[in-house]
């Protein structure tokens, strides 16, 4: 690589993504963002396809975060709006409502005392442990037995499993449990019974409502930070990076100069 630099920036940041322009944003000074992309966005884009706005991937916006939330609702909070969420499954010839293990009311007879008696009987509601040593031993070491801990065998087999192998394209037990705790619902015994009898009043889980974009897709949040940032180089990629002599080497032949990568 060359060692003299075309030009010298304190942080160059790779990827004008939701993640890369935060940075720079916050930053605020001596930075530039290199995208590779024709726009901006990353995986948060949008193709319109005949009216219709498909994102790249999910981006519903929970805003647990207070300054999240503000910087959200400052750049594009006049084009949002709040959606409840309306999920159905359709399982064993019947629509139950979403999260299954809440709502298991209209399925067959002896698939509901399945899904009851092995939540009752789960693990996780069994006595305490006595010693530290005793709850590592019993905690759940891959996603399958999160499952079956949590919500017990009938569950397991009636619904967690077989959607979670489909919607992974692996077995549960091939899957880390590390990431469920915010995002599989637990619900109690209560919500369960009443879940059972169809008296269920509330949706569970951390996506029972969102914000999103009530005229366009997902892509105008990454649009609207871009124009607090600058200079954002699109088009434009990293062929090679000298780590040793902190320099980034672009497919323009420029090479950058930097004190910080991001």
């Amino acid at each position: 690589m060359a060692t003299k630099a075309t030009a010298e920036f304190e942080t160059v940041i790779l990827g004008a993504g939701l993640a890369g322009l935060s940075a720079a944003l916050h930053l605020g000074r001596d930075y530039v963002v290199i995208e590779r992309d024709a726009v901006v966005g990353g995986l948060a884009q949008t193709d319109v396809v005949d009216g219709f706005y498909f994102d790249r991937t999910g981006h519903w916006l929970h805003l647990r975060d207070a300054a999240i939330k503000a910087l959200v609702e400052e750049l594009i909070g006049d084009r949002l709006t709040t959606v409840v969420r309306r999920s159905k499954i359709f399982s064993h010839g019947v629509y139950t409502h979403y999260p299954f293990q809440a709502n298991t009311f209209g399925l067959p007879p002896k698939v509901v005392e399945e899904c009851l008696l092995g939540f009752i009987k789960a693990p996780a509601r069994a006595a305490p442990a006595r010693s530290v040593a005793a709850k590592k031993a019993r905690d759940p070491r891959n996603f399958e037995e999160f499952i079956a801990y949590h919500f017990g065998e009938g569950i397991a087999k009636h619904f967690m499993i077989p959607y979670n192998t489909k919607l992974w394209g692996v077995p549960p037990r091939e899957i880390t449990s590390a990431w469920c705790s915010r995002f599989v619902p637990r619900p109690t015994i209560e919500e369960v019974v009443a879940g059972a009898l169809g008296l269920s009043k509330e949706q569970i889980g951390y996506n029972a409502t969102y914000v999103y974009p009530k005229d366009a897709g997902i892509d105008i949040l990454p649009e609207a930070l871009a124009t607090r940032v600058s200079p954002i180089r699109l088009s434009t990629s990293a062929v090679a990076i000298d780590l040793a002599r902190r320099r980034v080497t672009l497919s323009t032949g420029e090479t950058l100069g930097y004190r910080h990568l991001i």
